[in-house]
């Protein structure tokens, strides 16, 4: 699948996950980080312990050095409070019209 995108101009960027600990939705990194058009990159807040794991500070430090990264917004610190928001896979983000669409539950706080 990475080949086709790639065979129609799209850059695609693959990481391979870290055998340990065990994270068995680590394929799925759009919920724990989301990538902006102005270069920032915003760390979301997770409500299961498990996919806390999933955050890699070198996969972050690889996109900064790699892209121009403006801004860091890490919005993790909101699970001291118990308030969630699990990036792309909470949200739909319109980016063209600047909308968000989300809807309530526990992995989407207000």
């Amino acid at each position: 699948m990475v080949e086709q995108l790639r065979s129609h101009g799209v850059h695609v960027d693959v990481f391979n996950d870290t055998s340990s600990p065990v994270k068995p939705d680590a394929i799925f990194p759009n919920n724990w980080f989301s990538t902006h058009s102005d270069g920032t990159i915003i760390l979301y807040p997770m409500l299961a312990n498990n996919r806390r794991l999933e955050r890699r500070k070198d996969l972050i430090e690889t996109l900064t050095y790699t892209y121009q990264t403006t801004a860091i917004i890490d919005l993790s610190v909101y699970e001291q409070r118990n308030q969630y928001l699990e990036g792309t896979g909470s949200l739909v983000l319109d980016r063209i019209n600047q909308i968000i669409y989300a809807v309530r539950s526990p992995r989407t706080n207000e």
